[in-house]
């Protein structure tokens, strides 16, 4: 199992896992319905797919605690009580790693917009995150990704938050989409700023996930690799969905998304995981397109 320093200071290859939510739908979850409903619902379907990951070679798997702040949870109308649905995720996720993986907490945005664009104060959100990330620490949680962030505020806020709480290591990773003048967040913020900024406030790990297919990730990553002074984690979907009647549909087999991480390696990604659409079979086929290819003369060994 890595240790958190090989985290921070990675010399080769860490796979994260994949979409964790989108791949509960593949498995019942209904539309509109938070995953982490299931850490009560259905927790062996949880468990079963974090192990998952670990067989497919996930060195670090995440909990599924996503929407788990009381903004969100709230706002979904769920009553089960969070300190609940949070200490039943880190167990499933404590109990599928089996020492061979490192548990990290994922952690997304409030759902609710910061003032001044939106109603929710500072402090209100603060408060929010403060609640979950206490919860996540109480369990044993070590090391925190905030995913997912479209406002550059807001993950500022939340990396404070975090770093107050207190990890041994805190990642905040960004979504960006497609424009005129090239990869930006919803709120206009370039990643190279994003990089910058969350390098200089303490982020012991920076990057994107989600998005918008792999061309747009492609730019993203080389401009964190140039800004960041930190280690880069990529975990982009699997390529652009098309909604269908089923839902929405990823066109990137494990085989092509298996290549892409192996190319962001190449480029100097030493972190690198899924988002949505990608499952443990296109973890596997990262693992694999990794172990077939020498990188600066040396064969790669994860």
């Amino acid at each position: 199992m890595i240790s958190i320093h090989n985290l921070k200071d990675p010399s080769g290859p860490i796979l994260f896992d994949g979409g964790f939510g989108a791949a509960l739908q593949h498995r019942g979850l209904t539309s509109g319905t938070p995953p982490e409903t299931w850490n009560i619902a259905r927790p062996e379907e949880v468990r079963k797919l974090h192990a998952e990951f670990v067989a497919a070679g996930s060195a670090i798997i995440e909990s599924n605690t996503f929407g788990a702040n009381s903004c969100r949870w709230h706002a979904s109308g769920e009553r089960a009580p969070l300190g609940l649905v949070i200490h039943e995720a880190c167990r499933l996720a404590a109990s599928a790693a089996d020492a061979k993986a490192v548990v990290a907490a994922s952690t997304g945005p409030l759902g609710d917009v910061l003032e001044p664009y939106g109603e929710l104060s500072r402090e209100q959100g603060k408060h929010a995150f403060r609640e979950q990330y206490s919860m996540l620490k109480s369990e044993g949680i070590r090391v925190l990704l905030i995913e997912t962030m479209m406002s550059l505020d807001e993950a500022l806020l939340a990396l404070e938050t975090a770093k107050e709480v207190g990890f041994d290591a805190v990642g905040v990773t960004m979504t960006f989409e497609p424009g005129p003048h090239g990869p930006r967040t919803a709120f206009g913020v370039a990643p190279a700023e994003a990089a910058r900024r969350l390098s200089e406030a303490g982020a012991n790990i920076v990057g994107s996930n989600c998005g918008s297919g792999f061309d747009t990730m492609r730019i993203v990553a080389a401009e964190f690799l140039e800004h960041a002074g930190v280690p880069v984690l990529i975990q982009p979907n699997a390529g652009i969905p098309v909604v269908g009647a089923d839902g929405p549909m990823y066109p990137e087999t494990p085989e092509s998304f298996g290549e892409f991480l192996q190319e962001l390696y190449e480029t100097g990604v030493r972190l690198l995981g899924g988002c949505c659409g990608s499952g443990p079979e296109h973890i596997a086929c990262a693992k694999a397109a990794l172990r077939r290819h020498s990188v600066g003369g040396h064969r790669i060994n994860i």
